[in-house]
């Protein structure tokens, strides 16, 4: 009797701690879902505040000197649009970059745009935003290290308006981009690295517009 009570003693306590296994390993498992779940999340997150910025940034730099576009104290670069010795404040157009001219001197007898930071030109490639002024080496606006973040194709994007709000979309003309009076921008960033495909990496837009008060 004793041995039959051992050996159902026994049995149910190898029955206990495989029970006991059971559970810790399902709650181990659990617990190694749920932190990895948590990192994931983390990482999205991470990435979208990332972009946010970078995208916020860049838009924010653009924008600002933008504002600037056709300024002219003399009212004399920009005022005779059939002339063809005065330069259009804005040099060439298109959806995905702009180059434009301006005058910041602070010398009233200075009328021309031949300083670097007056000829300004913003276009993107390689999936990074430039900035370029004058003749000078493009300089990046957004990380040209792509590991944390990156502007996709058309993530820089320009749209032209005149003073009727109607869209200007042939800009190969000078009198053509004479008429604009709005531009808006718009800028997408995509969190994560560049070189993993992935469809839920969280992709930022932000956009403005920009009204040329300053062309005559």
């Amino acid at each position: 009797m004793r041995g039959g009570r051992r050996s159902a003693q026994d049995g149910l306590a190898l029955a206990e701690l495989l029970v006991a296994a059971l559970l810790g390993t399902i709650a181990t498992t659990a617990t190694v879902q749920f932190f990895t779940v948590q990192m994931a999340a983390l990482r999205v997150e991470t990435s979208r505040t990332t972009a946010q910025l970078t995208a916020r940034t860049a838009l924010d730099l653009i924008v600002r000197h933008l504002e600037h576009v056709g300024r002219d104290p003399q009212h004399g670069l920009f005022s005779n649009l059939d002339n063809a010795a005065l330069p259009p404040a804005i040099a060439a157009a298109g959806a995905t970059s702009i180059h434009y001219r301006t005058n910041l001197s602070i010398d009233p007898n200075d009328n021309d745009t031949i300083d670097a930071w007056e000829d300004v030109t913003f276009s993107h490639a390689s999936g990074t935003i430039w900035m370029t002024q004058g003749a000078g080496t493009p300089a990046p606006l957004t990380s040209e290290d792509k590991r944390r973040s990156y502007v996709p194709t058309s993530g820089l994007a320009f749209a032209y308006y005149d003073g009727d709000g109607d869209p200007v979309t042939s800009l190969a003309t000078a009198a053509a981009r004479a008429r604009v009076r709005r531009i808006s921008i718009s800028v997408t960033v995509v969190g994560g690295p560049e070189a993993v495909s992935d469809p839920h990496m969280p992709r930022v837009t932000v956009s403005q517009d920009v009204f040329l008060r300053n062309l005559s």
